[in-house]
């Protein structure tokens, strides 16, 4: 009883520092976005500082949507890519907490993810999407317009990682450079053979090449313990 309740304080207290850490990220961004409001009105450019000032409105009220639509309808995003690329990052964050989705593959256990194409032993592994949309996205890339299938996939020790690149370094390696001799599917075999060499049965990737919000590797099709739509 003592232990469980100790095990939940810690949980709480791991909740609050994280909840204070991006509150702190984001009090810092706003302020950084408030300074190129002023900048833009000494540089007398007072339409960029009026809109930069309905996107700070709306990030304060977490509105992520409708900071980036204010940005694409202006230049400032190409002026201020990284701050366009954070609230992309906000609104993708926030998207997948709706969906319940922010801790799906961050840990070993049973996730429900959707594929498009064979699910065949491959040696580039095998890549699911944490919702059927994403993979939706995916089936029309490549092999011609492919179904997307759901499953029921387990996995046992997962690599967390950004992207492909991030994930290779982490297990001491140097990821291939792509060009007209080294292709996307030289790099997928790459990281899939230092995966299983440092003992990963899989990678769950947070941020992978677009539409993808996540997506999971999987290396051995024997982690798929059945298929949900038959």
């Amino acid at each position: 009883m003592y232990r469980k309740l100790l095990l939940t304080l810690k949980a709480k207290n791991r909740y609050h520092l994280a909840a204070k850490v991006l509150e702190a990220d984001l009090l810092e961004f706003i302020e950084k976005l408030s300074s190129y409001v002023k900048d833009y009105e000494k540089e007398g450019k007072p339409e960029f500082a009026s809109t930069l000032k309905e996107i700070i409105a709306a990030v304060r009220k977490s509105s992520w949507e409708v900071a980036l639509k204010l940005f694409r309808q202006s230049t400032l995003k190409y002026d201020l890519a990284q701050s366009y690329i954070y609230i992309q990052e906000q609104r993708d964050i926030q998207h997948l907490e709706n969906q319940g989705l922010s801790q799906w593959g961050m840990k070993p256990g049973e996730y429900i993810a959707y594929r498009a194409g064979s699910v065949a032993k491959n040696p580039r592994g095998l890549y699911f999407a944490a919702s059927y949309e994403d993979a939706k996205a995916y089936s029309v890339i490549g092999e011609g317009n492919r179904d997307v299938h759901k499953y029921l996939v387990d996995i046992k020790k997962p690599l967390i990682a950004t992207r492909q690149e991030d994930a290779i370094q982490k297990l001491g390696g140097k990821p291939l450079v792509l060009s007209p001799t080294k292709m996307q599917r030289d790099l997928d075999a790459q990281l899939v053979r230092l995966l299983k060499k440092k003992g990963y049965d899989s990678a769950l990737l947070t941020k992978p090449a677009p539409p993808a919000l996540r997506e999971l590797v999987v290396v051995d099709p024997g982690s798929i313990k059945r298929k949900l739509d038959e």
